[in-house]
């Protein structure tokens, strides 16, 4: 009975699609940055206490 086994060495330093006429497709939109996780939480973290300052402050009137 076959078992499959890894390959050894290193992998290809070329993308698979290299032999693609339209690789790589410059028409179409780049991927976005990475997501810096812990900025967006301090971003919301900061809207949101700004939120309860401005629900808590006693209203004028």
């Amino acid at each position: 009975m076959p078992v499959p086994m890894p390959n050894l060495g290193m992998p290809a330093l070329n993308c698979p699609c290299i032999d693609l006429p339209t690789w790589p497709d410059t028409e179409m939109p780049q991927p976005r940055s990475p997501i810096s996780t812990q900025s967006q939480l301090i971003q919301i973290r900061d809207r949101l206490m700004q939120a309860g300052k401005r629900a808590s402050a006693p209203e004028e009137g």
